[in-house]
């Protein structure tokens, strides 16, 4: 009977002792300041991202214009089926 109970009490202490730290320490918000260098790169990433999108967003719609209109087959392609047999 015991042995819940100690185990319960335990652990509310680990959940109490660690709000305590953590109230002793602070969490503290550090603003970091990125060199100009850094936030070049960054903004050059988003304006590639950026593009990615647009061509992604045309790639979608061609795709989804072949599916509705499907496009006819090449002289090559004709050419290269196998005929059906004339004969069973």
């Amino acid at each position: 009977m015991t042995s819940p109970f100690i185990f319960v009490l335990s652990l509310v202490g680990m959940i109490m002792g660690f709000i305590y730290l953590m109230s002793r320490s602070g969490i503290k918000h550090i603003e970091k300041k990125y060199p100009e260098e850094d936030t070049q790169i960054i903004q050059e990433i988003n304006r590639g991202l950026m593009r990615m999108e647009e061509r992604i967003e045309s790639l979608e719609t061609l795709v989804s214009e072949q599916v509705e209109h499907p496009r006819a087959k090449t002289f090559d392609e004709v050419n290269q089926e196998t005929p059906p047999p004339l004969w069973k």
